[in-house]
């Protein structure tokens, strides 16, 4: 009697960035058996044989390597954007379904997935729209809010002298920021609209989407401070992720550098409290001013301590 062939695994991990996604995803790909996409790269796009993005893995800087191919010049830099924005396009046009189709020409594999391609909200939204034929399993992959905002903001102030427009103020968020502007002139003499201090603010309201993530009721939460410290942690994930199909070696594990992950533009790793501490009075206030109750209170309840933001600062 012939043999039933074993479906595949397909996961999703959705991730508002600066977690470790490109970590994760890189780590995955050491299986043979697992094929494993981040972001919203195309599969088509991928040099042959390769299984994940270009990216500047060892480098501090920007993720996802492309930006390297930025010179200064007015059009270079247009046409690396158009490009990026092009990709986005081609991966906002598929389904889910349709999106592991492309991988699954590509390689054979026992298990497909995607780190950092959506949001937990653009996931929520794509199932919504077109319900993928095939069994999902999912997790967010998320990280302390003042962490993130340190990180991203190192990012952007590392990269802006490349992507412009990253440290750009839009006239949207701006408005937004008015009241708190006024405030910060009020009480700190600091004029959060100057181009030395707007990138900052800027960041956080980048962001203000993606810090929702821990208030979505029974989407599972993956805090990537454990996965990246502690292995049994991340062994946990990957059989969840796998299905418990794909052996985990000991040798992916020694190869995957645990412990300074997320901290790897540093000299040292340093707690969110200490980042926090170490911002001006100003940044304190803004973040704050930003922040709603209820997001903190819901990364309290997944784990993280908050207890050191306060609201007066």
């Amino acid at each position: 009697m012939a043999q039933i062939p074993t479906p595949n695994v397909y996961f999703i991990v959705t991730s508002g960035g600066r977690a470790a996604s490109y970590w994760l995803s890189h780590l995955l790909n050491q299986s043979d058996d697992i094929f494993c996409m981040h972001g919203y790269y195309p599969v088509a796009d991928l040099p042959p044989g390769e299984k994940n993005a270009p990216d500047d893995f060892d480098q501090p800087g920007y993720e996802i390597g492309d930006v390297s191919q930025m010179d200064g010049s007015a059009r270079s830099d247009a046409e690396w954007r158009q490009l990026m924005q092009e990709r986005w396009e081609r991966f906002e046009a598929l389904t889910i379904d349709e999106y592991f189709d492309t991988m699954k020409a590509a390689h054979t594999v026992k298990v497909y997935g995607n780190v950092h391609g959506f949001t937990y909200d653009t996931f929520i939204r794509r199932v919504k729209a077109h319900p993928p034929g095939h069994s999902i399993r999912y997790v967010n992959l998320t990280r302390h809010p003042v962490s993130r905002a340190e990180s991203f903001y190192r990012r952007f102030m590392a990269t802006a002298k490349w992507v412009t427009y990253a440290g750009h103020a839009f006239d949207s968020r701006k408005a937004q920021a008015r009241p708190l502007r006024d405030a910060a002139l009020a009480r700190f003499g600091v004029d959060i609209y100057d181009d030395d201090k707007w990138l900052f603010p800027d960041t956080i309201l980048r962001m203000l989407m993606q810090y929702g993530e821990a208030t979505v009721e029974n989407f599972p939460q993956v805090k990537s401070e454990d996965i990246t410290a502690d292995k049994a942690l991340f062994r946990e994930l990957f059989t969840t992720l796998t299905d418990g199909r794909v052996e985990l070696t000991e040798a992916m594990l020694d190869d995957a550098n645990f412990g300074r992950r997320l901290n790897r533009t540093q000299s040292a790793p340093t707690t969110p409290a200490d980042q926090y501490a170490a911002w001006e009075p100003w940044q304190r206030f803004v973040f704050t001013g930003m922040i709603p109750d209820e997001w903190l209170q819901a990364y309290g309840r997944i784990g993280y301590d908050v207890s050191f933001i306060g609201r007066d600062t």
